[in-house]
């Protein structure tokens, strides 16, 4: 019997991936067993098996068009919010036309006269579908090596300085949601996994991070390292200009399995993985090939090499540094990741522009963030927190501060973290400062605004990440985070919310970049003045018109058609939420009643598998 291979299996195993008896091999093999016809050979798993690919990856054909009419829109196209309502006009998954609704008679009965349909949605505010800045593909290793391996003796509920539970025991509430089968492989959509036999049945898979992104508006994320298979397959849909059509429904199961990959996944722009000095390697299953690690003696053209290799190999379209000395902020620098010296930044930035691609620069504190733009840098990842912002740091990032910068013209870039960044003060300090504006995530999860959006569309496992707790940081500063970001912000720089849920921050990726989204609003209210309206905005901004700017350019390309605005020429990526965000309760961008990718319809994945279990269970082990 031939078997053919899914283009998941020839992806992770191909570039040195996936190794025996790993986590990512295991669900390939389960996937991988199909018959010409894409049966599955045998059944996988506990009581289950594989359904024919045809069947998985959505054979029936679209019962939807990519053209459309949307009026009476309260729209924010990315840049301003206009004041009269829209109508936005779509063909062929582009926008063509955005006009006042009072002047659009004779166009809406031109495009009725087609057949195209024309949709009043009074009411309803628009935007562009959201981007993540700060994009990783998540394992669930760990979380689950601490939830599953905490001795009974020290598996004990956190508790506050008032004596309130604020975070239950999460090794025995894990045990709990095992028990009752809440925290089985979720992947909703058409790919070839399933559950395995083994722990993998407990664990989510990766690729559930694209899911819920997807669920809550994020169209589009910003990879900055992650498993450079996954990176690799999702590169090669984007290279293929697969992203929002439909799935095929011919050819082999490879070309169908990658249009199924493209349609129900996020844009993917990717670092090709980070540089860093020395041998650290996160996950070692991942092997070396496409690191290219600086090594000592390094020339200028092993370092032009190793940024060729991840434009050309890994699909790069901007290269991210890690220049963090964490002697700076009184820790001990780890052994296997040294300091990366000033002249070496500065021979990256060189080469990486020469080949047209932007640098961002992961950097704690300010002289780091002063000594990485002094180089060229044009984007910072993480609000410096060590310090006040100085003026040598803001006239560098003002637009002409670096003649160094890929486009000197522009100010720079930085996606503030604060959702990370936060969680790494005590918390004690920090709860009632954050709790003046938006709550810590948990909490602000729990309002009814929104609690039964989150529970419907995050799963049980995501909803325990948001119970996590990150190291804390000696010395860190909540209001310092929010002055230096409004600092920032005033002399010109593009803020941009990014999501950074690699390990155990508690972050969950596509509903926190809406946390961090917020955070950013009220560090823009508390310590930049700006009103309730303006700071919604630039908010709203951090996760479109900017990640677009930094990332594809002021023309928003970077394959096909440019994204990230709702103007004509733009792909067709637009949300509509039930309020406006702008003039009332900014919690309403999670409210999503409408999404349209490339112009079609697209449905928010239920993830819940029992209502508000994980959720209920938590709390209750929080309550005295």
């Amino acid at each position: 019997m031939k078997v053919t291979r899914s283009i998941a299996a020839l992806t992770l195993t191909a570039h040195g991936v996936a190794s025996q008896g790993s986590h990512y091999t295991r669900h390939v093999r389960a996937a991988d067993e199909l018959t010409r016809d894409g049966t599955a050979t045998r059944a996988v798993g506990k009581g289950g098996g594989l359904t024919p690919l045809e069947v998985r990856l959505g054979s029936a054909p679209p019962t939807t068009s990519n053209s459309r009419v949307l009026r009476n829109l309260t729209l924010f196209d990315g840049e301003a919010l206009h004041p009269l309502p829209q109508t936005v006009v779509i063909k062929d998954g582009v926008v063509t036309a955005v006009l006042p609704s009072s002047a659009d008679r004779e166009l809406v009965d031109e495009h009725e006269r087609l057949g195209i349909v024309v949709q009043d949605k009074a009411g309803r505010f628009a935007l562009p579908a959201l981007q993540d800045g700060e994009f990783h593909f998540h394992t669930p290793d760990q979380f689950l090596s601490e939830w599953t391996n905490i001795p009974p003796s020290e598996d004990q509920p956190v508790k506050d300085d008032a004596g309130r539970v604020v975070r239950p025991p999460m090794g025995k509430l894990y045990r709990k949601l095992v028990d009752r089968g809440l925290m089985k492989t979720i992947v909703p959509f058409d790919f070839p996994y399933g559950n395995v036999a083994g722990t993998a049945q407990n664990t989510p898979h990766p690729l559930n991070d694209m899911v819920t992104s997807m669920n809550f508006g994020v169209f589009t994320v910003h990879d900055m390292q992650s498993n450079p298979g996954l990176t690799r397959m999702f590169v090669r849909a984007r290279a293929a200009k697969l992203e929002g059509s439909p799935p095929k429904q011919s050819g082999t199961p490879e070309e169908r399995m990658l249009t199924a990959f493209a349609k129900n996944t996020p844009r993917f722009n990717t670092s090709g993985n980070w540089l860093i000095a020395g041998d650290m390697q996160y996950y070692p299953k991942w092997g070396t090939e496409g690191f290219y690690n600086l090594k000592d003696g390094w020339t200028k053209e092993d370092i032009a090499r190793a940024i060729e290799r991840r434009k050309t190999y890994h699909g790069a379209t901007y290269i991210k540094v890690y220049y963090d000395d964490q002697r700076r902020r009184g820790a001990e620098q780890p052994k296997d990741r040294p300091a990366i010296d000033k002249e070496t930044l500065a021979e990256i930035v060189v080469a990486s522009h020469a080949r047209g691609l932007p640098v961002v620069v992961h950097a704690r504190t300010v002289s780091e963030a002063v000594e990485a733009l002094e180089r060229g840098a044009d984007c910072l990842i993480h609000t410096p927190g060590d310090a006040e912002v100085n003026e040598r740091l803001i006239e560098l990032a003002r637009a002409h501060g670096s003649p160094l910068r890929l486009h000197p013209e522009r100010a720079a870039s930085m996606v503030p973290s604060l959702t990370v960044l936060l969680a790494q003060i005590p918390r004690a300090s920090r709860d009632p400062f954050v709790s003046r504006y938006v709550g810590q995530h948990w909490s602000w999860t729990a309002d009814p605004a929104i609690a039964d959006e989150v529970d419907t569309y995050v799963s049980p496992y995501d909803t325990l990440r948001l119970l996590a707790n990150s190291p804390a940081t000696p010395g860190a500063d909540h209001a310092l985070l929010f002055r230096n970001v409004a600092k920032l912000h005033a002399a010109g720089v593009r803020l941009i919310a990014g999501v950074d849920a690699s390990g155990a921050e508690p972050a969950v990726p596509g509903l926190t970049v809406h946390y961090e989204m917020a955070l950013i609003r009220a560090a823009l209210m508390e310590a930049g003045g700006l009103s309730a309206r303006e700071a919604s905005l630039e908010a709203l901004k951090s996760a479109t018109l900017n990640p677009t700017r930094m990332f594809a350019g002021d023309d928003a390309k970077k394959e096909g058609v440019p994204y990230g605005l709702v103007r004509p020429g733009f792909a067709a990526d637009l949300l509509l939420l039930a309020d406006n965000p702008a003039t009332g309760d900014f919690k309403s961008t999670v409210r999503i009643r409408d999404m349209y990718r490339a112009g079609y319809p697209v449905e928010r994945r239920v993830l819940r598998q029992r209502p508000l279990a994980a959720r209920k269970l938590a709390n209750a082990m929080m309550t005295p």
